[in-house]
C-alpha cells in the first residue's frame, strides 16, 4: 500500500510558534494520515506513525480494522517522507512505538511487541511477543489504563510505563516467564531485557504515565495525567525504586489522606513540573535543531489545552524542577499526541485533530524546525549515576 505526499508545503492555520526563530509547517494530514498517535524514526530518518483505529472504536466506524504503521521514506533527505507504505498491520489497542537498532518496539495495550523487517523489503516481517499483562479475572482493562510508553534506555534495556487500572488483579509476564504481580498500587514503570527476558518492576504510585524517554543526560522522564479531581498533570524524574504517591486502592479523587501527588506523605516522590491537562508525549530538546538555550529542556505535548510547552529544568536537591511555558499554540482543531526528532534535529508532531476519544477519520502531522541542517549527536550516556542507581537492589513494601 503506496501514498504520496503532495510536493506544495503546506502552512499552518490557527497554530503560533512562540518562538520566531523555529518554524512550522504540516507536511501530511488527512485521508493520507488517520488518528495518528505514536511515532519513531530510524537510522535512516525514516518516519513511523502508528496510526490508530480501535480506539474506543464506534460500531459504524468506516476506517480500517485494525491500527497499523505507516512508514514514511524521506529519499532526498528533507525531512518531508516523499512515500508512505504499511510497515505493520493487525494490530489492536496500540498506544506506542520506538525504534531501536533495526527493531520497533510497539506497545499494545495488554502487550510489548518487537517488529523487525528481516528480509529488507520495508515492511515488518517478524513479530514477537516480548510482555504480556494479564487480567486473572478476565476483566477488561480501559484503552487508557494499560501499557502505555516504551523506550529503550541507555543501559540497552527496554523502559514500560503503565496505567492505572484500578482495583484490578494483574500479573506481568516477560517471554523467559519472569513475572510480577500488581493489585490496587495505580500505574507502574517496568524495564525487561531486548529480548522480553528479566521483567521487574522499577517504580510505582503512578495515575496515567503516557509517555517516558530519556534525556540525553541519562535520565528518565515520564509525563503523567492526574486523577480525576486533582491537578495539575505532571513531568516526573523517575528514580529507580520511586514510589510517586497514586494508590487506586484509596479511590480515583486524589483528595484521600493516604495518597499524596506532590511528594506531601514520607516515603513518596514529588514532580519535577506541573504541566496541563492530558499531557501525551515528551521529549529532550538536547535532540532538536532548536538554538542552544533550549538543551536539557523537556517538550511536552498538552492534549487537551492545543499546545507543546517547553519546560526548562534546574537541579533542585537530588532532582530537577522547572516551570512549564507554551511553545506552540494551536487552535481547537489541534491536539497533539507525540513526539519524535530525526539525525538534524527536526521535531515531528503527530496531531489527533478533533476532541473525541473514539477514532473519527482525521489526522495531521507537523514538523517544528530551526532550519539547521546539521546532525544532532546528543546521546544518553552509558555510564552515570543513574544506571548505577539501576544495578542496586531496591524492594517494594
Amino acid at each position: 500500500f503506496l501514498v504520496s505526499c503532495s510536493s506544495e508545503r503546506k502552512k499552518p492555520a490557527g497554530i503560533m510558534v512562540m518562538d520566531d526563530r523555529l518554524s512550522i509547517e504540516l507536511i501530511l494530514e488527512t485521508p493520507e494520515i488517520v488518528t495518528p498517535i505514536g511515532l519513531t524514526v530510524d537510522d535512516e530518518d525514516n518516519l513511523y506513525v502508528l496510526e490508530s483505529h480501535t480506539h474506543s472504536q464506534a460500531k459504524d466506524y468506516a476506517g480500517p480494522k485494525y491500527d497499523r504503521i505507516k512508514k514514511g521514506v524521506d529519499n532526498d533527505g528533507d525531512a518531508r517522507p516523499d512515500k508512505w507504505i504499511i510497515y505493520a498491520d493487525s494490530i489492536n489497542d496500540g498506544m506506542n512505538i520506538f525504534w531501536d537498532k533495526e527493531t520497533i518496539y510497539l506497545a499494545e495495550k495488554d502487550s510489548i511487541f518487537s517488529l523487525k523487517d528481516t528480509d529488507g523489503d520495508g515492511i515488518a516481517d517478524e513479530r514477537k511477543v516480548l510482555v504480556q499483562m494479564l487480567s486473572p479475572g478476565g476483566a477488561r482493562v480501559y484503552d487508557h489504563a494499560g501499557l502505555m510508553g516504551v523506550v529503550i534506555g541507555p543501559d540497552d534495556w527496554l523502559y514500560i510505563s503503565r496505567g492505572n487500572a484500578g482495583g484490578m488483579d494483574l500479573t506481568f509476564v516477560g517471554a523467559d516467564g519472569s513475572t510480577f504481580d500488581s493489585y490496587g498500587e495505580g500505574g507502574n514503570i517496568m524495564r525487561c531485557r531486548p529480548d522480553g527476558s528479566q521483567l521487574e518492576e522499577i517504580a510505582r504510585g503512578f495515575w496515567n504515565p503516557f509517555d517516558i524517554k530519556f534525556t540525553a543526560s541519562g535520565n528518565l522522564m515520564a509525563i503523567e495525567n492526574d486523577p480525576d479531581s486533582r491537578g495539575p498533570n505532571k513531568l516526573l524524574d523517575i528514580v529507580p525504586g520511586g514510589e510517586y504517591g497514586y494508590h487506586s486502592m484509596y479511590g480515583s479523587s486524589g483528595i484521600h489522606p493516604y495518597l499524596s501527588w506532590n511528594g506531601e506523605l514520607p516515603g513518596t516522590l514529588p514532580y519535577a513540573a506541573g504541566i496541563g491537562e492530558a499531557p501525551s508525549g515528551l521529549i529532550d530538546a538536547s535532540y532538536t535543531n532548536f538554538p542552544e538555550e533550549y538543551k536539557g529542556q523537556i517538550l511536552a505535548t498538552i492534549w487537551e489545552e492545543n499546545s507543546i510547552v517547553n519546560v526548562p529544568l534546574a537541579p533542585y536537591y537530588s532532582s530537577v524542577k522547572g516551570v512549564a511555558k507554551v511553545l506552540v499554540k494551536g487552535d481547537s482543531s489541534f491536539h497533539p499526541v507525540s513526539l519524535a526528532t530525526n539525525s538534524r534535529g527536526d521535531l515531528y508532531i503527530s496531531d489527533w485533530v478533533v476532541r473525541e476519544y473514539p477514532n473519527h477519520g482525521h489526522g495531521r502531522i507537523w514538523l517544528v524546525s530551526s532550519g539547521r541542517n546539521e546532525p544532532i549527536t546528543n546521546s544518553p550516556p552509558k555510564s552515570n549515576e543513574y544506571l548505577s542507581m539501576l544495578e542496586k537492589t531496591y524492594e517494594f513494601e
